[in-house]
């Protein structure tokens, strides 16, 4: 349960940055930083679990291709619907002034 709070956490924090005003430059980025840290994760859940436990081990595959696959159909679903509806130019230009 704990897990299914914190991805719906992060895809409203995803979605709350996209309105924010991210451009897809910093998009892709932070996509790319999400599957660095994903690939981490996947390196460690192993760790644990000895080679023998060929059940545990297969249990912690499956889990974690659904999430490499939640992952990338969020992030798919995130670019798509940022072509769709890019930021206007005129938010871009406020961004600027600002800085």
């Amino acid at each position: 349960k704990e897990k299914e709070k914190e991805k719906e956490k992060e895809k409203e924090r995803s979605k709350e940055e996209a309105i924010m005003g991210e451009t897809r430059g910093q998009m892709i980025q932070r996509h790319k930083k999400e599957v660095r840290e994903f690939r981490k994760k996947t390196e460690t859940a192993y760790h644990g679990v000895p080679k023998k436990d060929k059940e545990k081990r297969k249990e912690i595959s499956d889990k974690l291709k659904v999430e490499e696959e939640e992952m990338e159909k969020r992030h798919r679903q995130e670019i798509e619907d940022f072509d769709e509806n890019p930021p206007k130019k005129e938010e871009k230009e406020e961004e600027e002034e600002e800085e």
